[in-house]
């Protein structure tokens, strides 16, 4: 590797830091969230058994997912009622920001599932309307375990639900929403993880950041 790549790959792993570290001063709660995303994503990597490097990447593609919400105002981000339909429209744009802001800084494949994490089996979601096909088994981990998180999780405007209540509602959308093989290995995680709810410390003990950008000697 050339000291011109390593170097680009110094500066991009530290663009990608600085990217989670602006999340969590604009909303802790979405960075929290985030690394909780990339915590699970990383788990159900590992129960897939895929190789250490997409481990890493969907990891990485889960902590990442919620950073184009740097462009929301945390006025809607913490609004403790339900969205007007222009208010709604400006935060389902986080998805596709957040896909255009990684993109210079990580792989295709994980910026890629930042930009459709909110995309759907049957087409019905966004923000291009992708179908089952065109979804990468990335996007289809990271969607479970965001969907997942957001249940269990308190937000302004409702209480988390239970771990059983979240394994229902997405076994519910299993096939339409949801990659229903992706819901059975998150299922299998957390019912042997036991009731411990999701935490509201940043899990930097367990998911170090560094941990899962590009290594300079990769290039």
């Amino acid at each position: 590797m050339s000291r011109s790549s390593e170097a680009e790959t110094v500066t991009r792993n530290g663009a990608v830091e600085q990217l989670t570290t602006l999340l969590g001063e604009h909303d802790l709660e979405s960075l929290r969230h985030s690394w909780r995303v990339g915590r699970l994503a990383g788990e159900m990597a590992a129960s897939l058994g895929v190789p250490p490097e997409e481990r890493r990447a969907v990891a990485l593609a889960g902590l990442l997912h919620d950073v184009g919400k740097l462009g929301i105002p945390t006025s809607l981000l913490g609004k403790p009622f339900p969205l007007g339909e222009e208010e709604a429209v400006l935060v389902r744009s986080h998805a596709l920001v957040g896909g255009l802001m990684v993109r210079p800084l990580v792989s295709a494949d994980v910026a890629d599932a930042v930009r459709d994490h909110h995309e759907r089996l049957d087409g019905c979601g966004y923000p291009a309307g992708l179908r089952g096909g065109d979804l990468s088994w990335m996007t289809r981990v990271v969607s479970v375990a965001d969907t997942y998180d957001a249940l269990v999780s308190h937000r302004p405007y409702r209480r988390g639900c239970s771990k059983l209540d979240a394994f229902l509602e997405l076994q519910r959308v299993a096939g339409t929403q949801l990659d229903g093989g992706m819901v059975d290995v998150l299922v299998e995680l957390e019912s042997a993880a036991g009731e411990q709810g999701p935490g509201h410390v940043l899990p930097t003990a367990r998911l170090r950041l560094r941990s899962l950008l590009l290594p300079t000697g990769a290039l």
